[in-house]
């Protein structure tokens, strides 16, 4: 079409429709493709903050895992360590006064009465209705049947609970540290109590003097000690 005033061709009125239609399109294109980035964005956020939260979950159940092993391998070492104590010293039930020392509240020291169940050179085993932690140091004077006790150090390797909860708790700890000299009056006294109860079970007697297992009924001691006996 040609305006006869300006002599110009102007724009036929398809040719300004299809001018509309293709300004709307790319007016629709351009909004669409913002639309699209933020959700993407929106898509990454969300996607971003549940690797996190996996890799927390990942992080956290790894230590839980490490802790764990790490409790069992205590535990291994802790029973390890009591069986390899069992096998160094010769151990006999036994069921001696022992009194242990410790230090109340008011941080005075209290002295608790209490009985074992097992002695050895090695260690001893008693019960506690309130019993101490793992791995906690104790002093404590054991009474070996003697005119004096015997004041021991130790630390606790173990703690069993009774089978009834009113039940006391049986504690286990290893001796040390410790002199020669108590080690061989442990010694001792674990030998002859090991031997006198081995004459208990077979129904024997033991010798006045040694206080070995005797062979012969008729006899108070053994040929040897009583030589030594009337020696002296």
């Amino acid at each position: 079409m040609i305006d006869p005033a300006m002599g110009v061709a102007m724009p036929s009125e398809r040719d300004v429709l299809d001018g509309i239609g293709a300004a709307f399109s790319a007016s629709i294109d351009r909004d669409g493709s913002v639309w699209v980035v933020a959700a993407l964005v929106v898509i990454g956020v969300i996607l971003f903050f549940a690797l996190v939260r996996w890799l927390v979950r990942e992080v956290r159940m790894e230590r839980a895992e490490r802790a764990e092993l790490d409790a069992r391998h205590e535990a291994a070492l802790r029973a390890a360590a009591a069986v390899g104590q069992r096998r160094e010293w010769l151990r006999v039930s036994a069921h001696l006064r022992l009194t242990l020392q410790r230090i109340d509240a008011r941080g005075r020291i209290v002295f608790d009465d209490t009985e074992t169940q097992n002695v050895s050179a090695g260690g001893v085993a008693f019960l506690a209705h309130d019993p101490p932690d793992l791995d906690t140091s104790l002093e404590f004077s054991l009474y070996l049947d003697e005119a004096w006790p015997l004041a021991l150090r130790g630390r606790v390797t173990a703690v069993e609970a009774g089978d009834v909860p009113s039940a006391p708790s049986l504690v286990a700890v290893r001796l040390g540290p410790i002199t020669d000299i108590e080690r061989e009056r442990l010694i001792k006294w674990v030998a002859h109590e090991h031997a006198r109860q081995i004459a208990d079970s077979r129904r024997g007697r033991v010798c006045a003097l040694c206080k070995r297992p005797l062979a012969d009924d008729t006899l108070d001691m053994h040929a040897t000690c009583a030589a030594r006996a009337d020696a002296a």
